[in-house]
């Protein structure tokens, strides 16, 4: 699929092709082409094909689909209408059905339903996550267990999906648009790196580092190895001097993490948005 193209370009290529192939446009993409290529009907064709003044030239389903290169071939013309098509039924599907990429995304099960919609701490907070998810900008959003920091964070990734004009699931080939973590999760992934037959530490780094959109949940003030400390430092430098969209929880304030995580980290996440909440255990008001 052409999955770095906008709803709106996706729309326009379509209607190009339809012009280009003589499609009427009163008749439904859905229609016109709603299975694999190799399944395309003869009429679906013939409706792609431009008819050509030597009729002898114009290639047949039976003996080309495609391989000749000729430009008036309507073989790939059907694969890229094909193709378009499924583009923008996936970006209005992810709009509808958030949760399929968040789990792409490995956002938990637990956590999959939250939004901005059904939380219910404070507004502020809210608003300001809000905010925050519209403009890509990045946070650090600190308090005591509890108090909706994973939810919220959660929410604005739902926020990245619901408003976006572009297929932002991915596939096998193309690297997540985002990965949600938590710290000591991240901190066992390079603690494996010195291991063999683990990945190595500059695979680790770009994985986290160069991924759009990041989520690292549950920063505390734990002390790890020197080595696993320093690799966490190089992808938040590298994501902060870089300008990326990165989220950030945890239980204590910059100043607690400075004394255990040191200078460089806390320095690096004051650089973003600082979000004290100042709430109760979120998770009781739910139950509640």
């Amino acid at each position: 699929m052409a999955t770095d193209l906008t709803e709106q370009e996706v729309q326009d290529k379509l209607l190009a092709i339809r012009r280009q192939q003589q499609i009427s446009e009163t008749i439904s993409p859905s229609r016109t082409i709603s299975q694999p290529l190799s399944n395309v009907s003869e009429s679906v064709v013939n409706k792609l094909q431009v008819v050509q003044p030597e009729p002898k030239t114009v290639c047949t389903t039976e003996t080309c689909k495609g391989y000749c290169g000729r430009v008036d071939c309507p073989w790939p013309a059907a694969k890229r209408f094909y193709d378009l098509e499924q583009t923008l039924k996936a970006i209005r599907q992810q709009r509808r059905h958030p949760e399929r990429v968040l789990r792409v995304w490995k956002v938990p099960k637990k956590h999959i339903a939250s939004s901005f919609e059904n939380f219910q701490g404070g507004d502020a907070i809210k608003a300001l996550c809000m905010d925050t998810a519209d403009r890509e900008k990045s946070i650090f959003m600190s308090g005591a267990t509890g108090c909706g920091k994973t939810h919220l964070a959660v929410a604005m990734m739902r926020r990245r999906i619901e408003t976006s004009s572009k297929h932002l699931e991915g596939n096998s080939s193309k690297p997540p648009v985002a990965i949600f973590t938590t710290v000591p999760e991240l901190l066992f992934e390079i603690r494996q790196c010195y291991r063999d037959g683990g990945p190595s530490e500059a695979e680790t780094v770009r994985k986290y580092a160069d991924v759009p959109l990041l989520v690292l949940d549950d920063l505390g003030a734990e002390k790890d190895t020197t080595a696993a400390e320093a690799m966490l430092y190089l992808i938040i430098d590298r994501r902060d001097r870089e300008c990326r969209w990165t989220i950030v929880t945890s239980n204590v304030d910059l100043a607690e993490l400075q004394n255990t995580l040191g200078a460089r980290i806390a320095s690096r996440l004051s650089n973003m948005i600082v979000a004290p909440i100042k709430l109760g255990d979120y998770r009781k008001k739910r139950t509640a």
